[in-house]
């Protein structure tokens, strides 16, 4: 396999990284160190080489604590929480961040196709496909077709009848053009789209109901976190909800 050389690469970090329920989720701070380095060594696709060895010698090589064995114990942990996608193509062994083109952004002129095979979803079957045209114009056209696919009808809700309005007493917010102005929020928003991304009413009327009744930004986090970790919570929204009446219940007894 040819490797893909990129000089000078600048990746985007967003600050989102930092309150992620999904990278919260991994077992330790090695783990979350490691996800995060991984990103700044990714190709201009978001795939770089997934083999521990290779990983170990390019994305921690001077961390002594980060073993082969550490290492892919954290990359199986990552491709389980579908922070990436870990796979092994026969001869080699591939990662892909799947989220990678809403945070990262690049110059036409500077963009490179990338050298490794990408991971795509048919049907049930999961298979690797190499991309045959290097344009950008046509990866970016493959790219807005496969993410076309992915929406969920529910969610597809036009802009002009998703009004910011309030109604009985609640906030009625398009979820998908909504951009957070603190912590609150942001944090309101990440937990909607684990829990209840399907259902765009219950952004308004359950989590930034929950930041505009003045629950601070680490207590609607916790909530977030504790049903996360709970395996047996089916309804995640419902119980999300119930947290926050018992939370404003006990405010209003302690006043």
């Amino acid at each position: 396999m040819t490797k893909s050389k990129v000089f000078g690469k600048r990746r985007m970090l967003h600050a989102k990284i930092s309150i992620s329920l999904q990278v919260s989720k991994l077992s330790n701070d090695s783990a979350r160190l490691l996800h995060s380095w991984m990103i700044t060594h990714a190709d201009d696709e978001g795939r770089l080489r997934g083999e521990p060895e290779y990983i170990k010698a390019t994305v921690v090589p001077l961390l002594k604590s980060f073993t082969t064995t550490k290492i892919s114990k954290y990359l199986a942990e990552m491709d389980e929480l579908s922070l990436i996608h870990w796979w092994d193509t026969g001869t080699d062994k591939i990662i892909e961040f799947p989220t990678w083109d809403k945070h990262q952004s690049f110059k036409s002129d500077r963009f490179k196709t990338s050298d490794l095979p990408s991971f795509v979803r048919n049907g049930n079957k999961l298979e690797t496909q190499r991309k045959q045209d290097g344009s950008n114009s046509v990866l970016q056209k493959n790219r807005s077709e496969e993410n076309k696919k992915e929406i969920n009808k529910s969610e597809e809700i036009a802009d002009k009848e998703f009004v910011h309005t309030i109604k009985g007493g609640y906030e009625i917010v398009n979820p998908r053009t909504f951009l957070p102005s603190n912590d609150a929020e942001n944090i309101a928003l990440i937990i909607w789209q684990d829990f209840e991304s399907s259902n765009p009413l219950a952004f308004g009327t359950t989590y930034l109901y929950a930041v505009r009744m003045g629950i601070p930004a680490e207590v609607i986090y916790r909530f977030g976190s504790e049903i996360r970790q709970d395996k047996n919570i089916r309804n995640k929204g419902a119980v999300f909800k119930e947290k926050i009446k018992e939370y404003l219940s006990r405010m209003s007894h302690d006043e």
